[in-house]
């Protein structure tokens, strides 16, 4: 057997090394973990601007649904005969008073005395009219109450348009202002 010399073993040790480094190249290993985080990064950007994306979407949706919504009543309020889908417009009562009164009864509650009605404008074609029954005393809480329900039913089209109530002073009852109002038709 032959005896390898110092020097020649330090020679086969760097070529075996270099042969090593040949076979398995570490530059492509190196390489495609750059363009793995590379992909990576650009996919996160990616998602994160599809979801940016979205809520603005989602935000202008919404807007829009809420201008359209608006359009749709501001039209029904200019002509609402025209579009059809806008609020009823009743013929005039010939005895709005006597048909209220009426009412109250039904419910078991004495009439109040009528306090005074105004007109405001609605649309071009109609008004709404309002009844206002002023400073009236009940016994109990429930009886304007019932009698709104008995106006709301026994008179078409017409509806609380706002109901106050504070208890008397001496705690025997409640002073009550309601009024009802009605859309009709302009004569």
């Amino acid at each position: 057997m032959s005896r390898v010399s110092d020097q020649d073993r330090l020679m086969m040790q760097r070529r075996a090394s270099a042969a090593e480094r040949r076979n398995s190249p570490r530059i492509l290993i190196v390489l495609a973990m750059i363009v793995l985080l590379a992909a990576g990064v650009y996919a996160l950007l990616g998602y994160t601007q599809r979801a940016g994306a979205l809520r603005t979407l989602s935000s202008a949706q919404f807007t829009q649904r809420n201008v359209q919504s608006q359009l749709a009543t501001y039209r029904s309020l200019q002509d609402p005969q025209e579009s059809g889908d806008g609020p009823v417009i009743y013929d005039r009562l010939s005895s709005p008073l006597s048909l209220l009164q009426q009412a109250a009864r039904n419910a078991e509650i004495e009439p109040p005395v009528f306090d005074s009605e105004r007109s405001e404008t609605a649309t071009g074609s109609a008004h709404r009219r309002v009844f206002v029954f002023k400073e009236f005393t009940v016994a109990e809480a429930s009886d304007p109450i019932r009698w709104a329900a008995a106006v709301e039913q026994d008179i078409e089209g017409m509806r609380v348009h706002s109901l106050a109530m504070r208890p008397k002073p001496d705690k025997t009852g409640w002073n009550v202002t309601l009024s009802f109002s009605r859309l009709e038709k302009k004569q």
